[in-house]
């Protein structure tokens, strides 16, 4: 009697290269784009970034993905790294900076992924297709709008101002 031939499971560095040499003939700026960077394997990561020359990725994360997600995730990588965004565009405050970048992907890649659309986030459709820098700004800018208005509770409500809320006496 024949047995069915087991599906072996690949582990998240074969998924990965699978969709890369997918790529290869469907998507080659991405496959391109992507065999510039080395691919590690990170288990201290959540997910997936790219950093100095390198994609970093959970494995745990990876294996969570169905095929649909990791080809969109991988997509989002790559574009990221062909916009430049981790490198010659890269800003200051890191976790904006890589928020306004998801939120720039997503505005073009209209992905499934759970990453908010420009007006999801900001409550405008003036605020869709916009680019990195525009989104990186409005963030800063609510930020500091919301800086502003923590500390001007506190300082109307019980008479401390940020100064003197530090816990210093004069």
């Amino acid at each position: 009697m024949r047995q069915k031939p087991t599906a072996e499971k690949l582990t998240a560095r074969e998924r990965i290269r699978r969709i890369a040499e997918i790529w290869f003939l469907r998507e080659p700026l991405l496959f391109g784009i992507w065999m510039t960077h080395q691919l590690v394997a990170s288990p201290h990561l959540q997910t997936i970034r790219v950093n100095h020359g390198q994609i970093e990725y959970n494995p745990c994360f990876i294996d969570a993905l169905n095929p649909r997600e990791l080809e969109q995730t991988l997509q989002f990588e790559a574009t990221r790294i062909l916009l430049r965004h981790p490198y010659s565009r890269r800003k200051q405050n890191a976790e904006q900076s890589y928020l306004a970048s998801n939120i720039t992907l997503q505005e073009y890649l209209h992905s499934s992924l759970p990453f908010p659309h420009a007006q999801d986030y900001f409550g405008d459709s003036a605020f869709n297709q916009q680019y990195f820098e525009f989104y990186y700004n409005k963030l800063e800018e609510l930020s500091d709008t919301a800086h502003a208005a923590a500390w001007s509770k506190p300082a109307a409500s019980s008479g401390n101002t940020p100064s003197s809320s530090t816990g210093d006496r004069e």
